[in-house]
């Protein structure tokens, strides 16, 4: 992911955030991880729906992929915060699968409730690897923002 590119979806994020202000308050960094952590899960949970037809649920969600890792790296961007500018290590993804992305995620909440401070290392690699998997996830993104605004403009 180039970094123009990244601090334009950062953009993205806090200009949706900073235009619905009390409407749709932001969560804290540990809380945006947390939420970041659950968005994943819903992925997993719609590759697996997509896979695996034949598996009996309790519900019959009907979600994408892209569209939960985009609230993802929604999340992942608002823990970064609005003056968040990308590392060295940003470009050095080379694992961009879900399980990769929620070990990377799960590592950036671990870590930043234990004040580590390469916690961002860690949501900079999800937020490349969600780029990667989904394609540009710019698209996406612009489609839960809109949603936010919808919903809570």
């Amino acid at each position: 992911m180039d970094k123009v590119y990244a601090k334009n979806l950062r953009d993205m994020v806090w200009e949706v955030r900073k235009y619905l202000g009390d409407n749709w308050p932001t969560p804290n960094t540990e809380g945006s991880l947390a939420y970041a952590v659950t968005e994943v899960g819903e992925a997993i949970d719609a590759d697996l729906r997509s896979r695996r037809p034949d598996d009996k649920r309790n519900n019959n969600r009907n979600v994408s992929v892209e569209h939960e890792l985009a609230q993802a790296a929604m999340m992942l961007l608002t823990a970064l915060g609005p003056e968040w500018e990308p590392s060295r290590y940003f470009d050095e993804i080379v694992n961009y699968d879900l399980p990769d992305i929620a070990a990377d995620v799960a590592l950036a909440y671990r870590e930043s409730d234990a004040a580590y401070w390469d916690w961002a290392e860690h949501a900079e690699y999800a937020l490349s690897a969600i780029d990667i998997y989904c394609v540009g996830v710019d698209c996406y993104l612009k489609q839960v923002l809109d949603d936010a605004k919808e919903k809570w403009g």
